[in-house]
């Protein structure tokens, strides 16, 4: 485990391919006015908020990987070869 610098404090940043219930968005929304925020992220992404986010920071195989394999039916936003939609 890493050591935290003198002076520094730890952020959290929880993030799923599916969604949060509603304790849990309350929970972000909460966690987002606290000293866990990071200057540059909130402190929870969900499905479309996390697309969202890695669309925006360029890491288009990822969100690939997600629409095929973290899906209910595993074909979400692909065709049948595979390929996006």
């Amino acid at each position: 485990m890493a050591e935290i610098k003198k002076g520094k404090t730890p952020k959290a940043v929880y993030i799923t391919s599916a969604n949060f219930y509603k304790d849990g968005k309350e929970f972000i929304t909460k966690m987002n006015t606290s000293k866990f925020k990071s200057a540059e992220l909130n402190c929870g992404y969900e499905r479309e908020s996390l697309m969202e986010l890695l669309d925006k920071k360029g890491f288009k195989d990822e969100i690939k990987i997600i629409k095929r394999f973290y899906t209910r039916n595993g074909k979400e936003g692909l065709d049948d070869n595979g390929a996006e939609e």
